[in-house]
């Protein structure tokens, strides 16, 4: 996606530092940013995921390292370059407290990239299994990157999702963001 060629545009032309990726999945945007040479730290949920992303990391010869945590848990302790956070903030209630931790623990001068369902349209059914929080399209996330230098905004309505295997086509509304944060005073 556009938002994907943007980070690693914008990754390209960093001094590779330290990367985390909170809620990794299989783990695709923290190993390209691993292969730019960054200091690469994936936080996953799920065994199953975390266990993909480590084989995948290793066909790809690069170093990731793989905590089996929840998001909300993870304690950052360093400061890192990127922090990304894709397609898991519609699973947390408490999106200021996550992003405010995200926020804190990001350099100057370094990269958030944050993606999450808003309630454009309505969240699928199928997706009922475990409860979601879109937000707005005005909502927590973007304010809460006022006042940063934002390299990438997109709001995404009624896209048609066909890649989830065994769920029917349906839709869904996102806010993609890579907010830089800046120089304070």
């Amino acid at each position: 996606t556009s938002m994907n060629a943007s980070l690693l545009r914008l990754a390209t032309g960093m001094v590779p530092g330290k990367a985390i990726d909170l809620g990794a999945g299989e783990g695709s945007d923290i190993i390209r940013l691993a292969k730019l040479g960054f200091e690469a730290t994936a936080v996953e949920l799920t065994h199953n995921g975390a266990a993909k992303l480590t084989r995948y990391a290793a066909e790809q010869n690069v170093a990731v390292r793989v905590i089996v945590q929840d998001i909300v848990l993870h304690e950052m302790t360093e400061l890192y370059d990127i922090v990304l956070c894709n397609g898991v903030l519609h699973y947390i209630e408490d999106k200021n407290a996550l992003l405010s931790k995200i926020k804190l623990h990001t350099t100057v001068g370094g990269l958030n990239s944050i993606s999450c369902f808003t309630d454009a349209t309505p969240v699928p059914d199928c997706h009922s299994i475990v409860e979601v929080f879109p937000d707005k399209e005005d909502g927590i996330i973007a304010q809460s990157y006022r006042g940063w230098d934002n390299e990438y905004f997109c709001l995404e309505r009624d896209i048609k999702e066909r890649s989830h295997e065994g769920f029917e086509v349906h839709s869904h509304s996102f806010i993609k963001l890579i907010a830089r944060k800046p120089t304070q005073g």
